[in-house]
């Protein structure tokens, strides 16, 4: 099947479709999307497309653990489960250490996220693999919507003559004014999807690394927008290239994200740089890596050091947790 039948047939018949429709085809439709295809994604090969902390495996692996003991007690960890969310194929985060919880479970990129009574929630890159909508503001028309023709390969990028049913639930929140063709990307479905994991009556940690703005930055400072495509390690503003064979990603609204925990009542939230949350919450494991002094403790060290370091992961990325009790 080509390419503008298969789009055509996943939307309907629908020959224009919103962003966050186009994204969630060419990420998640079965036997095409890039999240559906049993391949290696993360790493620093030649075949890989992006390169992240779970990268890093033992260590950032034993930094999570630790950090989880410090927030919830040693004794919770014991009798909880360990929920890994987004995993890569054939791997999960405490694949290859000792952990102290009682089960572990993987939950794979679209599977149903099912989450025991006590639990410790752990997701790195996964709010940003969601759909995300394209707005563009006119001074003299205010905010419209932005989508795919997908009629016709190569796609383009066309305005919507009505907003879409999740963006007009949001179109209360744009502000009132911005540059003149200013461009905003923002996942409301990563929205949806934490709030309902948030909403569910389980209790124990949320953990999620990732990279993000907060709101006034996203509205203010990516005239652009944060949309963008990673393939073989290369960055693309063109979100239209190659679907199916490319990521498709853009930043997420923290303080969008911190409010849904909150909201349901996740008693003690943070945010934190990756570098600074692991310095409060791992520092004896830290301590651990940097005293040792042999040859494999030495390539930890620099492992540990690409994970912390500010102008490494520790300033790129962020993470963001919560406690419900």
């Amino acid at each position: 099947m080509d390419i503008v039948s298969l789009f055509l047939g996943a939307s309907e018949g629908r020959s224009i479709v919103s962003y966050e429709a186009y994204i969630r085809i060419a990420l998640y439709l079965d036997g095409f999307g890039y999240y559906r295809k049993n391949k290696a994604r993360v790493g620093k090969s030649n075949e890989t497309d992006f390169y992240t902390s779970v990268s890093l495996g033992g260590i950032y692996s034993n930094l999570i653990v630790e950090s989880a003991q410090k927030l919830l007690g040693e004794n919770y960890c014991e009798r909880a489960t360990f929920v890994e969310i987004a995993a890569e194929p054939e791997t999960h985060l405490l694949a290859n250490i000792a952990h102290p919880f009682r089960n572990v479970k993987v939950v794979r990129y679209g599977e149903n996220v099912e989450i025991p009574s006590d639990s410790v929630v752990f997701s790195n890159e996964w709010l940003d693999a969601q759909p995300f909508c394209r707005f563009k503001f006119y001074k003299k028309r205010g905010w419209v919507e932005l989508g795919v023709d997908v009629s016709t390969y190569p796609f383009r990028e066309v305005e919507l003559d009505e907003f879409s049913v999740n963006a007009e639930s949001f179109k209360g929140d744009l502000p009132t004014d911005a540059l003149d063709e200013y461009c905003l990307d923002i996942s409301l479905d990563a929205e949806v999807q934490l709030s309902r994991l948030a909403g569910g009556s389980w209790s124990g940690l949320f953990l999620t690394a990732d990279y993000g703005k907060d709101w006034l930055d996203l509205i203010q400072n990516y005239p652009e927008g944060t949309g963008r495509t990673y393939d073989k390690h290369k960055v693309d503003g063109d979100l239209l290239d190659q679907p199916g064979s490319k990521d498709i990603t853009c930043h997420v609204c923290w303080d969008r994200l911190q409010a849904i925990l909150e909201i349901n009542e996740f008693s003690s939230t943070g945010l934190d740089r990756q570098e600074s949350f692991f310095m409060k919450y791992a520092s004896e494991y830290i301590q651990k890596v940097i005293s040792g002094s042999n040859a494999s403790k030495e390539s930890d060290k620099r492992k540990l050091m690409e994970l912390i370091h500010p102008s490494m992961m520790g300033n790129a990325f962020q993470i963001l947790w919560g406690i419900k009790e």
